[in-house]
Formats: structure tokens, C-alpha cells, sequence
């Protein structure tokens, strides 16, 4: 996919969608952002991972062929769509998504847990 960057890429992550950030703003806007803006990246997966797993192609750099040519890059590449998907798990488990284990699952656990503890020690 192409998208904007925003809480558009988690939502992406959450459906196993690679894709590939690409925005500009005018250029006082983006002027101000670089002064203002202290993290590396725009995109909220690589910044919960520290690390650029999701193509961001900002200002100068948002070109109909750079865009294109990361996209292909995630089509034609099986290995490039399949780490894409390994960093999403990581980023969405940091913020308490994408846990196989749902929170009802760990609170019926440690409930369970409890009651064999204390079952067993009376």
C-alpha cells in the first residue's frame, strides 16, 4: 500500500498490509517540522521500532518513481514483504496490540493461576 503517514500505518500493520509512507507539505510547514521535530522518522512503526522498516518518502523525496520503485521493491521482493510483517508484530506488541494472547485470555490465566495456587495450599 501507499499511504500518508499517520495512525494510518498501525492500522495497516494490524491487517499484515507492507507499504510505504510518502508525504509533503509546503515547504514552511516542512521548514518548521525540521526544527521542531526531533525523532528521525515520521511514520509511528518506525518510531515505536527505532529502526526505518517502512519506506518513508518525505518532501524532495516523494517522487511518483521513488514511490513506484518501493513499491515494487515490496512486490517483487518476498523477503522485503516478509520482515515488513516481522516489524509490525514487534511495533504492534509494544504498544499492546497484535499479542496472540488477548487480555481476557491473561486475565482468565492468571485467575486460574490463583486458584490452583491457593487450592493447593490448603
Amino acid at each position: 500500500a501507499l499511504a500518508a503517514s499517520g495512525t494510518v500505518s498501525l492500522e495497516l500493520a494490524l491487517t499484515d498490509t507492507p507499504h510505504v509512507i510518502a508525504y509533503r507539505v509546503n515547504a514552511a510547514t516542512a521548514w518548521a517540522a525540521r526544527r521542531l521535530v526531533k525523532t528521525p522518522y515520521v511514520n509511528l512503526v518506525n518510531i515505536l521500532l527505532g529502526r526505518p522498516l517502512v519506506p518513508e518518502l518525505l518532501q524532495e523525496q516523494c517522487q511518483p518513481i521513488k514511490m513506484a520503485q518501493e513499491i515494487f521493491k515490496l512486490l517483487d521482493n518476498r523477503e522485503a514483504r516478509a520482515e515488513q510483517l516481522r516489524g509490525f508484530r514487534e511495533a504492534l506488541i509494544m504498544i499492546g496490540l497484535g499479542d496472540p494472547e488477548t487480555p481476557g485470555m491473561k486475565a482468565a490465566t492468571a485467575v486460574l493461576s490463583a486458584i490452583r495456587k491457593r487450592g493447593t495450599a490448603a
